[in-house]
């Protein structure tokens, strides 16, 4: 074998290499979406928390009101019902489960992932219409 021979031979393990080893990576990510854009103190409305490349436990917080559910298993997505409170508004906040623990999130690979937190604010109207 001459030496533009072995070089060729390189040159094609070495691109069927890059190939093989290229990894694509998915970002994983959570958002939060709300049925309504604006609510009346005490209304009830629905988000919807969803997640994209990822499943596992994601942790629900809201201020200016309360939330059916603290915790929710995204597999893609889940519904929680939010009470609004009296005034200003509601942001609903997620974050997924600590990276490493049971219940983590997790890729289509199975690898742990830690996606970055969503939130969605409501503003809540005045119920004086004067």
């Amino acid at each position: 074998m001459n030496l533009k021979q072995k070089i060729r031979i390189i040159m094609y393990v070495f691109i069927a290499m890059m190939f093989v080893l290229t990894v694509k990576a998915k970002a994983a990510s959570l958002s939060v979406s709300s049925s309504k854009s604006s609510v009346t103190p005490g209304e009830e409305f629905t988000v919807t928390i969803s997640a994209s490349g990822a499943t596992g436990k994601a942790f629900v917080s809201v201020s200016g009101g309360t939330a059916s559910k603290s915790s929710v298993w995204l597999d893609p997505s889940e519904s929680v019902n939010i009470k609004a409170g009296n005034s200003g508004s509601v942001t609903i906040s997620v974050s997924a489960a600590e990276k490493g623990t049971r219940d983590s999130m997790s890729d289509s690979s199975g690898g742990d992932i830690q996606p970055s937190p969503a939130s969605a604010t409501v503003s809540i109207k005045s119920s004086n219409n004067g």
